[in-house]
């Protein structure tokens, strides 16, 4: 977590440099060089929040198309909500900007400045892990693994649905490569609204579509969250294998490596993510969920600083009234 926390620092200081330089540019190509260049201003003004009302109707249709696809569950309301979030941040500064023309008092500034704050902070810390989780999904196995963890992602009924399918799909591919070698467990327990667990139809989805044998795949079939997937997928490797200790790889959807990886390293596997590609309309509804996994995987460190800004926020407050 260190390192992608300071990963999204150096990202933050390259992109205030860029700005800090593209506004010194704006400044001294004109007469005054202290006045600013209103065109630039009004660009500004207009494609902030053009681009939030825009992405939010995106998402929105996302939405839709997902539903459809991949069934009416709450877990696929993600981008929705995500959607109204933005839609939210747009009409408060409306509100807040057309306030001003006629004056507003100074708890109302310092409350839309921390609201702000805050959702400058959350959207940092979402993009910087999506560009450190494209890094991390471009980096190669550097060696063969001795075992293939394939993590579910919930059935329809029975059925792999697409995004499980790509994961299968990734997983036999790695398996074949290495000459059908490494051990290849599926895990994955069952759903209150699935008929099977998710090992034996992704098993069998192996089986079928790809023609391997029975004995060449083992079921995990107890888990029910991604740490569990891990842990008793580590205690199969070590019956079968005698230790736990060797390299392997964990297969899941792109959108979901970096958090399997921290997991990974969590219940001491020696093992690389390796990611299937994940349908575009799925995509934005994932990696939200994923970032509210995270979140919630390292709460205290959020949790610490949302307690020091919003001390420091009370003392400026207090200090300026």
């Amino acid at each position: 977590m260190f390192t992608v926390m300071l990963f999204g620092v150096v990202l933050f200081l390259v992109a205030l440099y860029y700005f800090t330089y593209q506004l010194g540019l704006a400044t001294y190509q004109v007469e005054d060089y202290y006045t600013i260049n209103n065109v630039y201003l009004v660009f500004v003004a207009i494609s902030i929040p053009g681009t939030l009302l825009a992405i939010s109707v995106l998402l929105f249709a996302n939405n839709k198309t997902l539903m459809q696809k991949e069934g009416r569950r709450i877990r696929n309301l993600f981008s929705a909500v995500i959607a109204v979030a933005l839609l939210f941040i747009l009409g408060y500064s409306v509100y807040f900007f057309v306030a001003s023309l006629q004056g507003v008092s100074l708890t109302s500034s310092f409350l839309y400045v921390y609201i702000m704050g805050l959702l400058c902070y959350f959207l940092w810390f979402f993009f910087t892990l999506a560009l450190y989780a494209v890094l991390y999904n471009a980096t190669p196995l550097f060696k063969k693994p001795q075992y293939i963890i394939v993590l579910g992602s919930g059935l329809i009924g029975d059925k792999v649905p697409p995004l499980l399918a790509s994961r299968l799909d990734r997983a036999v591919k790695l398996f074949k490569s290495y000459n059908e070698q490494p051990l290849l467990i599926t895990s994955g327990g069952q759903g209150h609204d699935e008929l099977v667990a998710e090992a034996v139809a992704m098993k069998q989805y192996m089986l079928e579509q790809h023609g391997l044998r029975d004995d060449q795949v083992i079921v995990e079939d107890q888990s029910t969250t991604t740490y569990e997937n891990l842990v008793f997928s580590k205690k199969i490797i070590h019956d079968k294998l005698g230790t736990a200790n060797g390299f392997g790889a964990v297969v899941t959807n792109d959108f979901h490596v970096l958090r399997a990886s921290i997991y990974t390293r969590k219940v001491g596997l020696q093992a690389k993510g390796v990611a299937a590609k994940t349908t575009f309309y799925y995509v934005p509804n994932a990696f939200t969920r994923e970032y509210i996994g995270m979140l919630q995987m390292y709460v205290k460190w959020h949790s610490a600083f949302l307690a020091l800004y919003t001390v420091a926020f009370i003392g400026l407050y207090m200090l300026f009234r």
